[in-house]
């Protein structure tokens, strides 16, 4: 049977807690996720905040909810990062759709910030190693991931909780440990079109900083690891 991938906003709202009461989304964008959640989940707060002071404008005349009660549940701000939020505000945070020096370095500005966090939720727009690194550095580990694929590009989406990396083979920490875990029958298409992705990249591994060197060097071991459990291919 062919691998079913779930689009992107479908799997980053997957992974949001079903007990989470307030939700922030930094870099909310069209919004889209912040509708989609206060009309599913009744008790949800959800707030978007976004360094663009046109953002909210443009949320209201596209994509907020057509109901005034759910309306009501979201919450706009403009700033940069984290800041915008108060300590202990929100139980998850989603970062989609930014870079992974511009999460990383968010994280690293407002400790206070992720203190009060339960959950944080991760879909970069490309895979370089570096937020993972700054996770663990920060005492979060990754416990669960989902690829989705939308527009002929794939997407590596994960929650991280606080505590301790953990990992049962040292290929996997430059990729997907957890899916590495459970065997998933379409990590090897992901691996596969990442490898696609780096292949400029690998000729020039000196060049790179740390992390993506290290996924350069270590592409073929993960894809020979996954291929033991890959699917029959998948639906476009």
């Amino acid at each position: 049977m062919a691998v079913v991938f779930p689009r992107r906003l479908d799997a980053i709202q997957s992974l949001v807690p079903q007990d989470a009461q307030c939700v922030a989304d930094i870099g909310f964008d069209h919004g889209k996720l912040l509708t989609r959640l206060v009309e599913e989940r009744p008790a949800v707060r959800a707030i978007g905040v976004d360094k663009s002071p046109h953002a909210a404008g443009s949320f209201m005349k596209r994509d907020a909810p057509n109901d005034p009660a759910a309306l009501a549940r979201i919450y706009l701000r403009e700033g940069l990062g984290l800041q915008p939020l108060a300590p202990g505000e929100c139980e998850c945070a989603v970062f989609a759709g930014l870079g992974e020096v511009n999460i990383r370095d968010s994280l690293l500005a407002s400790p206070e910030i992720v203190a009060g966090f339960h959950t944080m939720v991760f879909a970069p727009v490309y895979t370089a190693g570096i937020l993972r690194k700054g996770l663990k550095e920060i005492g979060w580990r990754v416990n669960q991931e989902k690829i989705a694929y939308e527009n002929k590009l794939f997407y590596l989406i994960y929650t991280a909780v606080p505590g301790e990396e953990t990992m049962t083979h040292p290929v996997m920490q430059y990729f997907a440990p957890r899916l590495f875990e459970e065997k998933d029958p379409g990590l090897f298409f992901y691996l596969k079109d990442l490898k696609d992705l780096l292949a400029v990249k690998i000729r020039y591994t000196d060049r790179q900083p740390p992390g993506l060197r290290e996924m350069c060097l270590n592409i073929d071991a993960a894809l020979a690891l996954s291929a033991e459990f890959a699917g029959e291919g998948y639906v476009r």
